[in-house]
């Protein structure tokens, strides 16, 4: 149950109404990973039991009016983000650039 809390937070935070597909899509997901004390997946320990988990349909989130360009929007994002990050990287290498042009040049030291 932790993990479908972490897995909620996460997938679901931006669109609160969306955790009935989060939870069943992670199911899913989890029912078919191996657990590592096993090495075996949850689905081949019980052969034979089809576990589907049924939400209540009076559990579910009343539906938002659904933007049929999610993907397209999280394309934008990612993007913006890639330029965003590409935009501080460059400021970040210009600073270091003229932080060594004012340092001034090692001279050898005149002996006296």
């Amino acid at each position: 149950m932790r993990e479908l809390g972490r897995i909620i937070r996460v997938y679901a935070h931006e669109r609160q109404t969306r955790w009935d597909k989060v939870v069943d899509r992670a199911e899913r997901t989890i029912n078919a990973t191996a657990h590592r004390s096993t090495g075996f997946r949850p689905v081949e320990l019980h052969p034979g039991v089809e576990e589907t988990l049924k939400i209540d349909p009076r559990l579910r989130p009343i539906e938002e009016e659904e933007n049929g360009n999610e993907e397209e929007e999280l394309e934008r994002k990612i993007e913006e983000a890639g330029r965003s990050c590409r935009r501080e990287l460059n400021s970040v290498k210009s600073e270091r650039i003229n932080t060594e042009r004012r340092k001034p040049t090692n001279q050898a030291t005149k002996s006296g």
